[in-house]
């Protein structure tokens, strides 16, 4: 068998910042800047007398899998002129048992990746010289295209062979020994020992060589390495060298190497008497203290402080109310980066004091005698009473809803403010849009979320969003004034996990990393990798705009 491996890295990042001019006096415009990411394909072709094979995978620039990938395979001659396919079968298929059970020959076909990126086909016959051209082009448009060509040559009489295929590198243990097999695919076996090389090549980083030894065709050789040789955690090549020279030759893999992340912090912390403290947490591995995530803290499942993590420490302010009790604390670390793997939870007390009782003596009278005076002197009917706290109840309920009053005396149309579904703030620079029979309208809010429309009439639709919040469409109500609550992005995809995952029980939800953890033990790993896009997204320190949500939408799993 013959191998080799390519690998092309797809055109570089891309970011330009548009601005365009002022159109009039009182007008502007703003350009919206779409970053796109990098694709990276890597394949090798192995030709036997029976068969010829080919297999790689295909990621984005920071070495995460492209689930579901198309790839495009073409095969041309040494003249450059297309050449016909002959018959193919995906390798994750049952061997066939006859010729033509193979799909038939075609000019291009396209081959699915899997969860991980991984795509393979198997042609059944030794192609002749020539070119296998492999491409991807992502349909939604969020990473630039990638191709490379594979040149079917001679094969050499030995095949170099990791056994198996290593997939992860966990730098948790002290030491791994990797399996290489140098096999004689045709002819006598050599006696004389070749000089067998093991290297890591990380994408971002220096070669480190893990070992070397001298080896013979035909034997199973296992070479044991410290994991402090990997340097630090990601994604990069193994790569094993048999022979020197230009008679050497090599096999490939990719890999990632990962690291645990445990947590230390002071075991017991105070509080004042509002609950409020400020917990700093160390954060460190075998490769060294990770540089991105966050540290969330929770208190009886509900989360009361998160930190974001730079040069191994973090430092959350917690929130845990008033009220003299020892709270128990639980840290966990949530990774930006799948390479970063969350360790043991670690746990704090925090001991919140007793608040003082003549403490806000004063305030309390004075609010006192402010309550008896509204109450005898400006009263408000009581249905508006009630109208206006079933409203503020509404807008605090941690769910996107549009609550609508009568129009005040005198005024036309809409009117109304905008918030935050969670803290009831003003959102500023939200877009409200009202498109009916014949008419639409739409106005922005200003500072403190409020805004007004004229000239709607009643029926159509209603549509509000924001830059950082999810959009919501509604049927739009009479004209009077709305309250109009919304969800942050990062909400809504928890949200919409929880939703399509099914584990929710009680009043516990799971976490992403937990539906994750979860997913990989049942096997999907197409789950898994959309729970931790939503993780890294609702839990990371960028912010989440309209693409930014779109592109963890669009790995939602097709079947639930």
């Amino acid at each position: 068998m013959r191998s080799g491996a390519v690998r092309l890295l797809g055109p570089s990042l891309l970011s330009a910042p548009l601005l365009l001019l002022s159109a009039g006096a009182a007008l502007g415009a703003e350009a919206r800047v779409r970053v796109r990411g990098t694709a990276r394909v890597e394949a090798s072709v192995a030709v036997t007398d029976s068969r010829t094979e080919l297999a790689g995978v295909v990621t984005d620039d920071t070495g995460r899998p492209v689930p579901a990938a198309k790839v495009q395979v073409r095969w041309t001659a040494p003249s450059g002129s297309s050449l016909i396919l002959p018959p193919h079968e995906t390798c994750g298929e049952p061997a066939p048992r006859r010729a033509q059970d193979y799909r038939g020959p075609a000019a291009e076909i396209a081959i699915a990746a899997d969860a991980w990126g991984r795509f393979c086909v198997r042609f059944p016959l030794e192609m002749p010289d020539g070119t296998l051209l492999v491409g991807y082009v992502d349909a939604r448009g969020l990473l630039d295209g990638a191709s490379l060509s594979l040149s079917l040559d001679q094969p050499s009489q030995v095949e170099l062979r990791f056994v198996p295929p290593p997939q992860t590198l966990s730098a948790d243990r002290e030491q791994l020994t990797l399996q290489i097999e140098a096999r004689q695919r045709s002819g006598h076996a050599e006696a004389l020992a070749r000089p067998l090389t093991l290297s890591w090549h990380p994408d971002d980083a220096p070669a480190v060589v893990l070992g070397r030894r001298d080896a013979h065709v035909g034997e199973l050789v296992r070479i044991p390495f410290a994991t402090r040789e990997l340097r630090a955690p990601g994604v990069g090549e193994l790569r094993a060298r048999f022979g020197e020279g230009e008679h050497a030759i090599e096999a490939k893999a990719r890999a990632m190497a990962t690291a645990s992340v445990e947590l230390r912090s002071e075991p017991r912390i105070d509080a004042d008497s509002e609950g409020n403290a400020e917990l700093e947490v160390l954060l460190e591995s075998r490769l060294g203290p990770p540089g991105s995530g966050s540290v969330e803290a929770l208190a009886a499942g509900r989360t009361v402080g998160i930190g974001a993590v730079a040069a191994g420490r973090a430092v959350l302010p917690l929130r845990l109310g008033a009220g003299a009790r020892p709270v128990p604390v639980k840290l966990r670390y949530l990774p930006s980066a799948p390479w970063w793997l969350p360790g043991t939870e670690q746990s704090s007390m925090v001991r919140v004091p007793p608040l003082n009782p003549l403490r806000r003596a004063p305030w309390v009278i004075a609010l006192a005698a402010l309550g008896a005076w509204v109450f005898l002197l400006w009263r408000r009917p009581r249905s508006a009473t009630r109208s206006s706290e079933r409203r503020a109840a509404a807008v605090r309920s941690g769910t996107p809803t549009v609550v609508w009053q009568p129009p005040r005396a005198g005024s036309v149309g809409y009117s109304g403010r905008i918030v935050d579904a969670h803290d009831g703030h003003p959102i500023a620079g939200a877009e409200i849009r009202i498109h009916g029979p014949g008419h639409e309208v739409s106005a922005t809010s200003d500072a403190r979320g409020e805004f007004r429309m004229d000239g709607a009439g009643p029926g159509g639709s209603l549509h509000v969003s924001a830059p950082w919040h999810a959009s919501l469409s509604h049927d739009a109500p009479p004209p009077g004034v709305l309250s109009v609550a919304l969800v942050t992005r990062r909400r809504a995809l928890v949200n919409r996990m929880l939703e399509l995952s099914g584990l929710r029980s009680g009043e516990t939800e799971p976490t992403p990393g937990e539906v994750a953890r979860h997913a990989a033990g049942a096997e999907r790993g197409d789950v898994a990798v959309w729970a931790r896009a939503v993780e890294g997204a609702a839990y990371g320190p960028d912010p989440v705009d309209a693409d930014r949500e779109a592109a963890v939408r669009a790995l939602e799993p097709r079947d639930r």
